[in-house]
């Protein structure tokens, strides 16, 4: 090949097109009053399931439980996440947000138990 040449010049035009795929998208969250925290959380696959499961069991969505396990698990760790994300409302990260945060906004942590700085009790 000299100066840039691909070999395809001479090529009949319908083997240049290439087969494009597109994973269709779902614009529309099929749960969307259901928030799945990922930021911030143990990213493995399983843990994951396990948070969108008991989710989906509080949630009154025990039916629809093993039809989500079959589509998160019927591919790799991306079309987990896709399908999650397909599924639920999906938590942005907020730096300013902690999760454990005592909930009278003292600033300690929340541990299981109460705020050990205001005696609040585990609610």
């Amino acid at each position: 090949m000299v100066n840039g040449e691909t070999g395809l010049e001479n090529a009949p035009s319908e083997t240049l097109t290439l087969p494009v795929y597109v994973e269709s998208m779902n614009t529309a969250t099929k749960y969307p009053h259901i928030s799945i925290r990922l930021v911030g959380e143990d990213g493995n696959a399983f843990s994951i399931l396990a948070r969108c499961t008991e989710a989906m069991k509080r949630n009154g969505l025990r039916d629809e439980v093993e039809a989500f396990f079959s589509e998160a698990t019927s591919d790799d760790y991306g079309h987990l996440l896709r399908t999650v994300m397909a599924w639920f409302s999906v938590d942005e990260d907020d730096e300013d947000e902690n999760p454990y945060a005592c909930p009278n906004g003292c600033g300690e942590k929340y541990a299981v138990g109460g705020c050990p700085a205001c005696g609040d009790e585990d609610y």
